[in-house]
């Protein structure tokens, strides 16, 4: 398996645990994608512990997940050093402190598309992503909120 691709509203903690466990088992996992799901922090973190140190991981799309800051900080420091080049992160809960640790984590990752849509993200956080991000070779890059 070369990519998990999942979207589904019962995906659980639990469930993102085993899932991330067995994809990332997987030495040549390339796209770890889960859509619109009751994920929290604790499945974020379970899923960054099996994410972290992956050498083949260039797209990891996290979108609709139910995690903050404390999620966001695991997701970023597993994924430090990984080849992306596609990250989306989409989570309303997320304030500047997560998003800042995401963008300073993707610094080095030959980034081509990133998209961060927190609804508490301010204006400095904002701007403190958009630093981060100047120098990355990125065709796309969206920051904003969640529209309902």
């Amino acid at each position: 398996m070369s990519a998990l691709y999942l979207a589904g509203k019962n995906i659980s903690d639990a469930g993102a645990e085993v899932l991330a466990q067995a994809a990332f088992s997987n030495k040549s996992l390339s796209a770890f994608c889960i859509v619109g799901c009751e994920i929290s922090d604790t499945g974020a973190k379970a899923v960054a512990e099996a994410a972290r140190g992956s050498r083949s991981l260039t797209t990891f799309y996290l979108n609709g997940w139910k995690i903050s800051d404390s999620g966001a900080k695991a997701v970023a420091e597993a994924v430090k050093g990984c080849p992306l080049s596609v990250l989306y992160l989409s989570s309303r809960k997320v304030s500047d402190a997560g998003a800042t640790a995401v963008a300073e984590a993707m610094k080095d990752c030959p980034l081509s598309a990133f998209c961060l849509r927190c609804d508490e993200i301010s204006d400095a956080g904002a701007l403190v992503v958009a630093e981060a991000m100047k120098d990355c070779p990125l065709s796309v890059f969206l920051l904003g909120e969640i529209k309902s």
